[in-house]
């Protein structure tokens, strides 16, 4: 941008330094590669400001898909391997607490989640990024996991209860 703004400086000073006939013949030439000047940089403008919204959405993704990660590692956590029903009924009992606080967690973090999504998937509307990509996916793919294992051993533990 700096290289062009020098070539408009010495275009101006040789219009400037130029006799009569001269600018009087090639200010039709001048005026054009001007205004080609003001586009370029109204262009430049325009594209920065995207750039610059882009990697702020980008840092803001990171960061957030990071507390996420951080969030969903605490359920993980507190989900049981397997629901073994030969476990004392004490242990069962923590279990299922333990289950079901982690779905609380899950469902109380969802709105945030989906919001990071969100934000991940309009950043690859306009980038291609494989990393952004993976990890949207990924946090899906976990969701989607999570939710289940935490949903399918409650049951497991309300059917061992009716039993």
């Amino acid at each position: 941008m700096e290289e062009l703004q020098n070539l408009g400086m010495q275009l101006d000073s040789a219009a400037d330094n130029a006799d009569a006939i001269t600018r009087g013949h090639c200010r039709a030439e001048h005026q054009e590669l001007t205004d080609r000047e003001r586009v370029i940089q109204q262009e430049f403008a325009e594209r920065r400001q995207a750039l610059t919204s882009h990697i702020d959405k980008w840092r803001r993704f990171k960061q957030q898909w990071k507390s996420v990660c951080a969030v969903l590692d605490e359920v993980e956590s507190k989900l049981p391997e397997r629901v073994d029903i030969a476990c004392d009924v004490p242990v069962l009992r923590q279990q299922l607490i333990d289950c079901q606080d982690a779905d609380d967690k899950l469902q109380s973090e969802m709105a945030h989640i989906n919001d990071v999504i969100e934000l991940g998937q309009q950043l690859l509307q306009h980038i291609s990024s494989p990393r952004v990509r993976s990890q949207v996916d990924h946090l899906s793919d976990r969701i989607h996991c999570d939710s289940q294992k935490t949903d399918s051993s409650i049951q497991r533990y309300f059917l061992f209860y009716e039993l």
